[in-house]
């Protein structure tokens, strides 16, 4: 082995990120913040729905006549037959909760059978003998 000058050694260079890399990794972390919030949003959408339901679920609880009563209640719930375009008693009248949100008695008219619907104010007015 001669003894001359020493060949240099190749140094190890980091591989270079791609050009646009750093643009696309910032995109990308601006989206995932965005979806976080966007994920906050919409679990305090899901518990203030889950609240107002519960209390859907009470006013409607207090609508429901107790076994016993069923009869006497039925006595003072009206609604208007659009059929007949006459108010009626209704007929095996149930709690609902229409698409608004608003309590509601539903149920059939007693001559032609429509289903007829009144609003849970009118049946709290009509039942207190207001």
């Amino acid at each position: 082995m001669a003894k001359g000058p020493k060949e240099p050694r190749e140094e190890h260079v980091a591989p270079t990120r791609p050009p646009g890399s750093q643009r696309r990794a910032r995109r990308l972390e601006a989206r995932l913040v965005h979806l976080r919030e966007v994920q906050a949003k919409r679990v305090g959408q899901l518990e203030r729905a889950r609240a107002r339901s519960v209390s859907l679920e009470t006013r409607l609880s207090g609508l429901r006549p107790a076994s016993g009563a069923l009869a006497a209640a039925d006595a003072g719930l009206m609604a208007y037959c659009m059929r007949e375009r006459l108010m009626v008693s209704i007929v095996n009248p149930e709690p609902s909760v229409m698409r608004n949100g608003r309590a509601a008695i539903t149920g059939t008219c007693p001559s032609c059978g429509a289903r007829v619907v009144t609003t849970a104010r009118a049946t709290a007015k009509a039942a207190t003998g207001e």
